[in-house]
This record gives C-alpha cells, sequence and structure tokens, in this order.
C-alpha cells in the first residue's frame, strides 16, 4: 500500500501476519508514492510523480530500473502486463506504453493529446491518485446493497461542483489517473476530466467509453482507482459518491454498486484505489456468513477519517 505521508510502502503480510514499512534509499528512494502495481516475480511498479517515474523495485526494495520521459511527465498509476507497463500521465493527457525490460516507450494511448479541454482537468484535486495513510485491515460480506443516492454532505457537493464541458472526442484522455489492463490485454483508463472510464485494445485502437458525469446509477462525480476481474467485471471507485460500481467491461451495463454511506457499519470514506485478490480469500472467509462462499476479495483504500483498507468478499450462495 502505498502511503504517500510517509514516502514508503507499507506492507502486510497476511501469511505471517506481520506489518513493515519499505522505505527504499539511495537510487529507489521514493518522494511521493502514489500507486503500486506487482508483476508475476513480485517485483513492484511505484508511480512517484514528484521524481516524474515509475519505479520498479524488488519485493526488498532493491532498485531495478525506472521508467520515464523528457519534458512534462507527471506519472501517477502503472499497470504491469506481460512485458508492458502502462503508465497515466495526467499532465502529458496520455497512458505511455513502456517496454518493460529496455524501459523504452513503444506508443502512447492515444496517439494524439486532445485540444478541446474541459475546465474540470484544471482542478488538481481531479488529480490526486490513491495516496492513503497507514492503513488497517477489515473484512465485510458484499451481497446485496440498496441503491446509492446523492450525498448531501458539503465536502461532496463541492467536489461535484466542476464544469459539465464533457468532451466531444470519443478517444480522448484528458486526465488520465489511473489505468489497468485486463486478461485479453485490454488496457482501462479513469479520465477524471470527462468522469469515464476509456478502454482500448493492447495497441490502443479506442473500443468504449463507460460512464458520465452525475451521481445516477453508471454516472461518476470523481472516479477514481479501477480494476477488472477474470470474468470481466469492471470496478470503478467514486471518491465523491463514496461507492465501488460494477460494470460488464463488454457491454458497459452496470451490475451492482456496494460501499455506500448507511451500507454497513464501516462504508467506503473517500476511496482511491480497488484492487482483485483470488489468493487470500482463506484469510477472510471466517468473517462472511456462513451461507455465503466467497470466490474472490474486492480491496479498497479510504483516505478520509480513519485511512484504512476495506475488504469485500465477492461471491454467492453456499449450496
Amino acid at each position: 500500500v502505498c502511503d504517500t505521508g510517509m514516502n514508503c510502502l507499507d506492507v502486510f503480510d497476511l501469511e505471517r501476519r506481520e506489518f513493515s514499512r519499505l522505505a527504499p534509499k539511495g537510487p529507489a528512494s521514493l518522494a511521493k508514492p502514489m500507486n503500486v502495481d506487482a508483476d508475476r516475480n513480485g517485483d513492484l511498479y511505484v508511480s512517484d510523480p514528484l521524481r516524474k517515474r515509475v519505479v520498479r523495485l524488488t519485493a526488498q526494495g532493491e532498485y531495478l530500473t525506472a521508467y520515464t520521459r523528457d519534458g512534462t511527465f507527471r506519472p501517477v498509476d502503472a499497470a504491469v502486463a506481460e512485458k508492458r507497463v502502462y503508465v497515466a500521465d495526467t499532465t502529458g493527457r496520455k497512458v505511455h506504453v513502456f517496454d518493460k525490460e529496455s524501459a523504452k516507450i513503444l506508443f502512447s494511448i492515444p496517439p494524439t493529446v486532445a485540444t478541446n479541454i474541459p475546465s474540470s482537468a484544471a482542478d488538481p484535486a481531479h488529480a490526486r491518485g490513491s495516496e492513503i495513510e497507514p492503513a488497517t485491515t477489515n473484512a465485510i460480506e458484499a451481497e446485496s446493497l440498496p441503491a446509492p443516492s446523492a450525498n448531501e454532505d458539503s465536502k461532496t457537493n463541492a467536489a461535484l461542483s466542476v464544469s459539465n464541458n464533457v468532451p466531444k472526442d470519443d478517444a480522448a484522455l484528458y486526465m488520465p489517473t489511473n489505468v489497468e489492463t485486463d486478461r485479453e490485454g485490454n488496457v482501462y483508463v479513469t479520465d477524471a476530466a470527462s468522469f469515464r472510464i476509456q478502454i482500448y485494445d493492447r495497441n490502443g485502437a479506442h473500443i468504449r467509453s463507460i460512464g458520465k458525469q452525475g451521481v445516477a446509477f453508471g454516472e461518476f462525480a470523481r472516479p477514481k482507482g479501477i480494476a477488472v476481474d477474470r470474468a470481466g467485471r469492471l470496478y470503478v471507485a467514486d471518491a465523491a459518491a463514496q461507492v465501488v460500481q460494477v460494470f460488464d467491461a463488454k457491454t458497459g451495463d452496470l451490475l451492482m454498486f456496494f460501499g455506500e454511506p448507511g451500507a454497513s457499519d464501516e462504508p467506503l470514506s473517500l476511496p482511491a484505489a480497488v484492487h482483485i485478490d483470488y489468493d487470500h480469500v482463506e484469510h477472510f472467509r471466517k468473517y462472511a456468513d456462513k451461507d455465503f462462499e466467497v470466490e474472490y476479495l474486492i480491496l479498497v483504500s479510504n483516505q478520509f477519517e480513519f485511512p484504512r483498507i476495506n475488504v469485500y468478499g465477492f461471491g454467492r450462495k453456499a449450496k
């Protein structure tokens, strides 16, 4: 977990039930870690916009390489897929695709920069990534949940007071803040300035857009972290609405939502990053109802009140 306040990574070892902090020194040092991803070998890819790079580290924090470029560059998130590293650049308004081993840029998505920029893109609040304070872990079950409603809190209303100037370019990116890939190699990008999720194929061709500005079903007020599960369901955290919405990535249809205020004793509070975990279900199964079969976990970071990680179980009624 990126701990922006402490300029380090918080490490929760579920197998050993241990907590530690990873604060690399020298060429691996972090100035503002915002998001982190890992490859199959356990190497870490930390987005650091203050150092204008994504740094690749071993699990022990040893420096391996860095992904960067000349000129204006603000990398706020990265996703590793096979031999590529996809980096969201908010100021460049693109996702740069790097070769994993050589650290050279292969191409960018989209290939050209949009010129019709919404005024909301000038709001620095939308460019903040998944920066969170030291977090604790808890677990609750995500079953059938009530419909979300607009939050009347003044802070939420202020966050929603942004431009309604929706871009006309369907394939453009105006403020990419989060990036993810699926098993087919498709690339998903949160575009905070246009209030939508952009989906491209592995070569950068635009496939579709999901969402628009608003607080109704399937709309976004402040979209942030995204994740895609093995079945092709897309999870989108909305920091202003304080909810995670789940879509069919192939059709764009809204399937469900969870975490909204009032849904549980531990609702989401300024949610940022979302992560799907199939490997650690056994550690949390005991928290679920005995008649509920947990298939995988959904981890959501929270940035407000008591910064923490909410752990949800996705599954079905046991047979």
